[in-house]
């Protein structure tokens, strides 16, 4: 076995023992503990990298990627519900070492066409997923696309295309209000409230223009920021 190995395998070790918790020690002094070379080093570390045990922070040094839970912060969170997170607070070092190991294990495909639909094995996460929510679908029938207006404009020329009408809410996402100008759909819209949808106003509208289509945001609405409550939204049994 070669001696980066042996360092690699030992490191390894230490972290897993609970020897070293949050950072190892700089390189000279990893030099000295181990009677090896700065290259022998370098060579532990980037394994190290390869096996998602560490990160770098260029000039402050290599940390280590906790898989406790309990060692996360519970009050340290990041506010998803709406548009306007922060990225001042985004963890920028964690999403860079999640792509530099992606670009390590799939280098080979990240730079060709995948299926037009979407990766197939994600694919099958999302139908057991659905099936969770008694929702049965086929793989075939699941379209993954890049973001949410590349979905709505398919679905908008999918609707134009059969010359058929869509209910929207109002108010709502603004590039979905672009898309219905843009295109020159045939629509309808129901104003909802601020906190909630009220049912029969909604159940009047669909009666009265007959809409093929319906477009709602039942969780975290945009630019409402809001989630419909569980007494309005349907139960599994279709009521």
């Amino acid at each position: 076995m070669k001696k980066y190995q042996i360092v690699a395998d030992l490191l390894i070790q230490y972290i897993d023992d609970g020897y070293y918790t949050s950072r190892l020690p700089n390189i000279r002094e990893m030099m000295k503990f181990f009677d090896v070379s700065q290259s022998t080093i370098n060579q532990a570390l980037r394994q190290l990298i390869k096996l998602n045990k560490i990160y770098n922070k260029p000039n402050i040094g290599y940390f280590i990627i906790t898989k406790n839970p309990n060692n996360f912060d519970t009050n340290d969170y990041f506010d998803f519900s709406t548009s306007s997170t922060s990225w001042t607070d985004f963890p920028f070092e964690s999403y860079i070492q999640c792509l530099e190991t992606s670009f390590q294990n799939e280098k080979q495909h990240l730079f060709t066409y995948g299926s037009v639909t979407g990766s197939n094995l994600l694919k099958q996460s999302f139908k057991s997923i659905l099936e969770d929510d008694q929702i049965f679908t086929k793989e075939e029938q699941i379209v993954i696309t890049n973001g949410t207006q590349q979905a709505l404009h398919i679905l908008s020329l999918m609707i134009i295309n059969n010359n058929e009408k869509i209910l929207v809410e109002q108010p709502t996402y603004h590039q979905m209000n672009n898309l219905i100008e843009r295109l020159n759909m045939n629509y309808t819209i129901y104003s909802r409230n601020l906190d909630d949808i009220n049912i029969l106003e909604f159940e009047n509208v669909i009666k009265s223009d007959r809409p093929k289509y319906v477009y709602l945001m039942p969780r975290l609405h945009n630019p409402l920021g809001t989630t419909m409550k569980e007494t309005d939204k349907p139960s599994k049994n279709g009521k």
